[in-house]
């Protein structure tokens, strides 16, 4: 899943929808994380057997989601 617009603060995203195998070995996510209007990062969840693993990727600036 890569959402497209920054979420509204507070914003709970699911990585329920993240099992394993989804996306060939792993399910996988990326999604901007950061205040509206400043720079955001942007992070990598991926789930497996072993959990729930974030990485963070890359600065970035998403639009606000509206």
């Amino acid at each position: 899943m890569v959402p497209t617009t920054l979420p509204p603060p507070g914003s709970k995203w699911s990585t329920g929808s993240l099992s394993p195998g989804a996306f060939a070995t792993r399910g996988c996510m990326v999604l901007p994380v950061g205040p509206v209007g400043a720079v955001q990062e942007l992070q990598l969840l991926r789930k497996d057997d072993g959990g729930l693993h974030c990485e963070s990727v890359m600065p970035v600036r998403f639009v606000p989601m509206t």
